[in-house]
């Protein structure tokens, strides 16, 4: 599920027994330094981000992922491994008109492309989700090619991504 690293770290400062807790942290001078060469380095990663996957909200994503880019790569790597198996499983509930197992699976892939910022599949993604609860099985046949064709090409941008970047 998308999450702010951020928000999840001051909570765990604020719940966490002061003793659990040790805080790092490098000099000024060195922190000066770093931060500079950080945001040279996501300024260009986030510009080759967004002119590899024009369809997809790359700050969007980023935010999912605590504003690390080397977090949002790691999930994005995680959605392109398993994202043709995830397909092919909805595909599979589909031609077994197992429609209660293809919401489920409609609901995780609506969840995870969002959090990578690949709205406009996680908008389909969701339609495909209310029409299984609905029972507008109708809808789910007449509109999943389209949901396939639309995260395929998306998968085909991050693929390209995941093997330069990482």
């Amino acid at each position: 599920k998308p999450m702010n690293l951020k928000q999840l770290e001051r909570l765990l400062i604020q719940f966490l027994p002061p003793e659990k807790v040790q805080i790092t942290s490098c000099s000024e001078g060195e922190k000066e330094e770093q931060d500079e060469s950080d945001k040279a380095n996501i300024s260009l990663d986030i510009n080759y981000l967004q002119k590899t996957m024009p369809e997809m909200d790359v700050s969007f994503g980023l935010e999912n992922c605590g504003g690390s880019i080397s977090d949002y790569l790691n999930v994005l790597k995680i959605n392109y491994t398993y994202g043709n198996k995830n397909l092919d499983e909805l595909e599979t509930y589909l031609k077994e008109k197992d429609y209660q197992n293809y919401t489920i699976k409609v609901h995780a892939l609506k969840s995870t492309t969002k959090g990578i910022g690949a709205l406009a599949v996680s908008d389909m993604a969701l339609k495909q989700e209310e029409a299984g609860r609905a029972g507008e099985y109708d809808y789910i046949c007449t509109h999943f090619d389209e949901l396939r064709w639309k995260y395929e090409a998306q998968l085909q941008e991050i693929g390209e991504v995941v093997n330069k970047l990482i």
